[in-house]
């Protein structure tokens, strides 16, 4: 009895899964159903199958007599079979679609499918069938139909940008100034109206070579590689090999302009050596600065000497008037300065071996005005009172000297007789100017606030120092007046001067 009983509680268990699995069976094909039901009953299904429609029938040549084709206008720039143009498009192009905005309702749907431009070209819309069905509480399933498909040929506005020297033709037919726009880029844009599909666009450099372009919506673009530089005169540019002429601005600088078809190779070099490849870009390392010295100053970058090529030399206008009478005056040299560096650290060296390091951001540095701040030396001292003679000179023109023409013999002493100070002092004394100097008289002390600096050597035998101070007088009618000597005063000592100390010239110092 015992063996039968657990024979039929195996029996009864074994049923009882079966029973499970069956039912577990059941579930799952239901559900499995369920999902695919409401896959299927998504809109994106029947406008998915429109497509395929339409691919179907383009290839099979049948596609204008399930579809109709709308009425189009005419172009004077698309003398083309439209219909054509989209049973190619239906037949081979990537066809997409999403939903048009402003058409979702609860009855209808309207979808747009579009070419591989993202243009529309038809239009799907669907109706619902009956009230939507929730099964499982979470899957609700609406039923569609296909109420129509509507073939959309919208009328467009191309525009094509090109380089301005380019030849621009649409459908064979070259674009003309009417509908031509001159950018000040150097570029031109075209507009072309009134056209359906994408036209065949052909676009032609000076030298024959046809472009390529990419389209993006109804903008057409050149692909071409543009270049424009601006650079100092003085920096080469190469292209593929060959110099590169560049237009002159007339300030120094040259434009360099390049356009192409396949991707330059450009070279940029300077003077020093320095070469660097281009390949676009607004950023380039370059210092770029004028310096004026004169010739005993030395100039380097990275201890290098700068070329002669980037010095101009010229006459020190200062020293005009020293010409004749100071033999080996020193010249002036102008560093016109660049080179392919992020701020190069230029050095200048004087004559005694003193360094200074310029500041390349600063663009003009003038070195032959610095000022030394060195006092008259003892030696030159012990020669010549330079302040003396100043204030003789001032008083001379003031007319405070006393003896013949009004002191200038005095003066002369001073002077190097046939230079162009003398000359000035003596036509000044003999001639009518002297005399409308006004009545006055000094005050007591006549001169203050003197100064006496920045002494330098322009040769071994001539110097400049700066002279300033203020003269005190008093007007005839007892105004008071103060004449402000500011000045840079040049002397000599050799065969010309008879070996003493004597002017030549003096320049005032204007601030």
């Amino acid at each position: 009895m015992k063996t039968k009983t657990r024979l039929s509680f195996k029996f009864k268990y074994l049923v009882y899964v079966l029973i499970l699995v069956c039912l577990a069976l059941l579930a799952t094909a239901y559900v499995w159903t369920l999902l695919t039901d409401y896959e299927d009953s998504q809109p994106e299904k029947k406008v998915e199958f429109v497509i395929s429609n339409l691919k179907s029938a383009a290839k099979n040549d049948t596609i204008w007599n399930e579809y109709a084709f709308p009425e189009v206008g005419e172009s004077i720039y698309e003398d083309i079979d439209l219909r054509s143009v989209y049973e190619t498009e239906f037949a081979e192009g990537d066809l997409t679609y999403k939903l048009k905005p402003g058409t979702l309702d609860d009855d209808s749907l309207i979808y747009s499918i579009l070419d591989s431009d993202d243009n529309v070209v038809a239009e799907v819309t669907l109706n619902s069938l009956g009230d939507p069905v929730t099964k499982l509480a979470v899957f609700t399933i609406q039923e569609w139909e296909i109420a129509s498909v509507e073939i959309i040929a919208e009328i467009k506005t191309y525009t094509i940008d090109a380089p301005d020297d380019f030849t621009v033709t649409v459908n064979g037919i070259v674009l003309g100034d009417d509908v031509r726009e001159n950018l000040e880029d150097g570029t031109a844009k075209y507009t072309i109206s009134n056209v359906y599909a994408l036209p065949n666009v052909v676009i032609t450099s000076p030298e024959g070579e046809t472009a390529t372009y990419k389209v993006s919506g109804t903008k057409i673009l050149t692909e071409y590689y543009d270049y424009s530089l601006t650079l100092p005169a003085a920096i080469t540019v190469y292209l593929n090999g060959e110099l590169h002429e560049g237009e002159d601005l007339g300030d120094g600088t040259v434009r360099h302009k390049i356009r192409s078809l396949e991707q330059p190779y450009v070279e940029i070099e300077d003077q020093m050596g320095i070469a660097i490849s281009y390949t676009g870009g607004n950023t380039l390392p370059l210092t770029y600065c004028q310096i004026i010295a004169d010739d005993t100053y030395t100039l380097s970058i990275n201890n290098i000497p700068l070329p002669e090529s980037m010095t101009t030399v010229s006459d020190n206008p200062d020293y005009e008037h020293l010409e004749g009478f100071v033999n080996d005056l020193p010249k002036t040299v102008t560093y016109n300065i660049a080179v392919l560096m992020d701020e190069a650290p230029i050095a200048a060296t004087d004559a005694t071996g003193k360094t200074i390091f310029i500041d390349p951001s600063v663009y003009s540095r003038d070195l032959t005005s610095t000022s030394t701040g060195a006092s008259v030396p003892e030696s030159i001292a012990a020669e010549i009172d330079v302040l003396a003679i100043a204030k003789k000179w001032s008083l001379f023109m003031s007319k405070d000297l006393t003896g013949t023409n009004y002191g200038f013999w005095d003066l002369a002493n001073h002077l190097v007789k046939g230079s162009y100070r003398y000359d000035v002092a003596y036509k000044y004394a003999t001639g009518i100017d002297i005399t409308f100097t006004s009545i006055h008289t000094l005050k007591d002390p006549a001169f203050v606030n003197e100064q006496v600096t920045n002494f330098r050597w322009i040769t071994d035998d001539c110097f400049a120092v700066d002279i300033s101070f203020d003269k005190q007088m008093v007007l005839g009618d007892g105004r008071d007046l103060v004449d402000t000597m500011n000045s840079t005063f040049y002397f000599a000592k050799n065969d010309k001067t008879g070996y003493t100390w004597k002017i030549l010239e003096i320049k005032e110092i204007v601030k």
